[in-house]
């Protein structure tokens, strides 16, 4: 029935196209096909072989599916379906504050002293208070789990030994062209190809970088956290979330991972409406979008979201996931404790932490 809907929609659209507007509607997008109940999952999804199934986040529950125009409308038709949403696109941070590698900062003696207070990690030293070379914390992060959504994950380097678990649990896999969300239980680790997946499958360094500076034994604000990677920017740039998040959803709801857990993100994107354009305003950003509802889906069970305010320069409550009110949204200050040039601000902003020429760990494979 919905493939008997998308060639009559073809049809009648046809004559009124022209032939770029013509190309465009047959490009495939990522949208978000909400159900308005379980029984209509195997009717939509029966278009959608290769669907990606959202089973666990109670707002979302339906199906992530690549769609050309004609066919997001012939979905929004049809009885089952309660909503149809553009995926958000999102990227990693600009490193307007300069991502410093711990090992190159050991030999330039500028940037160890600009990222430095003391011998210390100028970042935790003013976290724990005001900088005066104490970098400690009273508070022990033994037992707390942090989930790096980003470019991957470096899990041999020595910033995550100790006692703890540190390991990749999902990834885009670029061996499948256009990305396919694989999770951990579903890979063959015995393969040649897909070994790299479980130790670093972090070709850019920003995933490693931002897990080290959360929970990095000497860099870290948690040194003894469990550290779960989800590579979510396949390629060092853009990317989705969504499936990641019902992820971390159903492991916690399954009780496969136990204790404080924090979802941090450092990356996102220009808020936009469910059909993609941008400026669907404040109230939309902050409740409506899939991404706010999935972290407010994660709040309701007890899961804390840190997302970046953005490099930008720009009103955070413009940008998505950042805008969410659920999620605790935090921006950049220097090591003069004032806001930097390059970060997001306004009423989203929850928190200000340090942000400039912040140290950290570099992936092998960067």
């Amino acid at each position: 029935m919905l493939r008997a809907l998308f060639i009559v929609y073809a049809v009648a659209s046809s004559a009124l196209l022209d032939d770029a507007t013509a190309a465009d509607a047959e490009t495939r997008a990522e949208h978000i096909v909400q159900l308005c109940a379980e029984h209509h999952r195997d009717a939509v999804g029966a278009a959608y072989p290769d669907a990606y199934h959202i089973r666990h986040l109670p707002s979302l529950r339906g199906l992530v599916v690549e769609a050309t125009q004609a066919e997001v409308a012939a979905l929004k038709s049809h009885e089952g379906v309660c909503n149809v949403a553009r995926s958000h696109e999102v990227t990693h941070r600009p490193d307007a504050g300069r991502r410093l590698d711990v090992d190159a900062l050991r030999r330039n003696n500028e940037w160890w002293g600009k990222s430095h207070n003391q011998g210390k990690p100028w970042n935790l030293d003013r976290v724990n208070g005001k900088l005066d070379g104490n970098d400690a914390f009273e508070v022990s992060s033994k037992g707390t789990n942090v989930f790096v959504l980003d470019t991957g994950l470096d899990t041999l380097h020595q910033e995550f030994e100790g006692d703890r678990e540190v390991e990749n649990v999902g990834s885009y896999s670029n061996f499948h062209p256009g990305g396919v969300w694989e999770d951990k239980e579903e890979w063959d680790l015995t393969s040649e190809n897909r070994a790299w997946l479980k130790d670093n499958n972090d070709s850019d360094g920003h995933g490693t970088h931002c897990a080290s500076t959360a929970a990095g034994k000497n860099y870290g604000i948690a040194p003894l956290a469990n550290v779960y990677g989800m590579k979510v920017l396949p390629g060092g740039s853009e990317g989705v979330i969504v499936r990641a998040l019902d992820r971390v959803y159903d492991l916690v709801k399954r009780k496969k991972v136990k204790g404080p857990t924090v979802v941090s993100m450092s990356l996102g994107g220009k808020c936009r409406d469910q059909d993609g354009n941008e400026g669907p305003g404040t109230k939309y950003c902050a409740f409506e979008t899939h991404y706010a509802r999935a972290i407010r889906d994660l709040r309701d069970i007890g899961v804390l979201t840190a997302i970046a305010a953005g490099n930008n320069g720009e009103d955070a409550c413009e940008m998505a996931p950042g805008a969410s009110r659920d999620a605790v949204t935090v921006g950049a200050t220097n090591i003069n404790d004032r806001i930097t040039f390059f970060s997001d601000y306004g009423n989203c902003v929850d928190v200000m932490a340090p942000g400039e020429n912040v140290a950290g760990a570099a992936s092998s494979r960067e």
